[in-house]
C-alpha cells in the first residue's frame, strides 16, 4: 500500500481565513491499493481510500425530507390523500411538497398502506402531516 497526496486549493474572499486552515488541511493523503472486484473491467485498477481524521471537523446533518408509512381502514387513492395533506400544509404556510404513494412507490395507488414523503420536515410540519392523516 502506498500513500498519494492530492494538494487541495481553497477559494477564500478573506485572506485572514485561509490561515484558520491548519496546515494538514490543505492536502488530503490517500491509501492506494489494488481494487478488489471480480468485475473484468476493474482489473488493474486502482483503489483510492482517503486518510481523513474526522475529530478534525465539525459534523452536522440535516434531515432533508422524512418518510412516514400509514394504513387506512379503507382503501382511498393516494392522490386525494397526498391533496388533502398538501392543502393542510398549505393552511399552515409550508409548501404543498409531500407526496403519498403506496410501498411500491408508484403513482395512482389505490389501497390501504401509503408512504408519505415530507420535504424540509420539523416537528411541527409532521404533527400537522399526521393530523391530516388522521382527518382524512
Amino acid at each position: 500500500m502506498t500513500i498519494r497526496h492530492v494538494s487541495l486549493d481553497f477559494e477564500k474572499r478573506d485572506p485572514g481565513e485561509r490561515s484558520l486552515i491548519p496546515a494538514h488541511g490543505c492536502r488530503l493523503d490517500y491509501h492506494c491499493h489494488a481494487a478488489a472486484s471480480r468485475q473484468a473491467r476493474l482489473q488493474g485498477r486502482l483503489a483510492l481510500d482517503p486518510d481523513v481524521d474526522l475529530a478534525d471537523y465539525t459534523m452536522q446533518a440535516v434531515i432533508d425530507w422524512i418518510e412516514l408509512g400509514f394504513v387506512t381502514e379503507d382503501r382511498h387513492q393516494s392522490l386525494n390523500i397526498g391533496g388533502h395533506i398538501n392543502k393542510t400544509l398549505a393552511k399552515a404556510g409550508w409548501r404543498k411538497d409531500s407526496h403519498v404513494h403506496g410501498v411500491e412507490r408508484k403513482d395512482g395507488y389505490l389501497g390501504q398502506v401509503f408512504l408519505v414523503r415530507v420535504n424540509d420536515p420539523t416537528p411541527e410540519k409532521i404533527r400537522r402531516v399526521c393530523s391530516a392523516i388522521q382527518s382524512f
